[in-house]
């Protein structure tokens, strides 16, 4: 459930602050020509996606989110990470830096509540699963995205482990 409601100038800075810190953003997924191919990164990991808050804030909308703890799989291979999900294989590319990023397309469309002033028009939804392997920080972010806030939505921290 999405509701749109008017944010006070300071919610809106708490917002920003907690997004910047995300140190493990990375804005658009790695090319095939820039995957590692070192093999420093291959191997087996988890993903461990930890709990967020139920109600989180998007521009001026709220959020009623799902829990999204749990656990995904994923493989490394020369650069090459595949994970399945939904009964389908995903791939994206790890950068010399372990740098990765996943945008899976996800059926169904985001709805707004009965109690939002303003409508959702582009309900397209898409999983983000963005991050590091490996080094200080082997840890990322898993969003629930939404179109019409450029794939922005409900999001939790996760860390990345080496079996």
């Amino acid at each position: 459930m999405i509701t749109y409601k008017k944010l006070s100038l300071a919610t809106t800075a708490v917002c920003l602050l907690a997004l910047s810190a995300c140190s493990s953003m990375v804005s658009k997924p790695v090319d095939e020509a820039k995957r590692d191919t070192s093999g420093s990164f291959d191997g087996r990991w988890k993903i461990a996606m930890l709990d967020a808050p139920e109600k989180q804030n998007i521009q001026n909308w709220v959020f009623t989110c799902p829990n999204m703890s749990g656990e995904l799989n994923l493989q490394v291979s020369n650069g090459q990470a595949r994970l399945r999900l939904n009964n389908q294989n995903h791939t994206a590319f790890v950068d010399s830096r372990g740098q990765m990023r996943f945008e899976i397309p996800l059926k169904g469309v985001a709805r707004e509540s009965a109690q939002s002033f303003e409508s959702i028009t582009k309900g397209q939804r898409t999983m983000i699963i963005q991050g590091t392997l490996g080094g200080k920080s082997s840890s990322g972010l898993v969003t629930y995205g939404v179109a019409q806030f450029g794939n922005n939505g409900c999001s939790t921290r996760a860390k990345f482990l080496k079996s």
